[in-house]
């Protein structure tokens, strides 16, 4: 179907997809923020095994407004479509 819009020059709703992708980040922040917070604890752990020397490890999920933002930024080889899908 998306062929098929594409084909027929129905622009890309932009506006749509922010909506319906922060939608679905939002259902699933706090497992970003978990799987985020638990990748630092990995790597301060390994780094402290190491004896590296590092001033900080910062971990964050996005917050949703910038989230919308980045989703409906246009493809660069593609500018007429999303440069990032969001997947249910």
């Amino acid at each position: 179907m998306k062929d098929e819009v594409k084909k027929e020059g129905v622009p890309f709703d932009f506006e749509r997809h922010r909506k319906s992708a922060v939608d679905q980040y939002a259902r699933k922040r706090q497992l970003y923020e978990e799987f985020a917070w638990e990748i630092e604890n990995i790597l301060t752990e390994a780094i402290e095994t190491c004896h590296f020397k590092i001033n900080e490890i910062q971990s964050r999920a996005k917050e949703e407004e910038s989230f919308g933002k980045k989703a409906m930024s246009r493809h660069h080889g593609f500018s007429r479509g999303p440069r990032y899908y969001v997947f249910p």
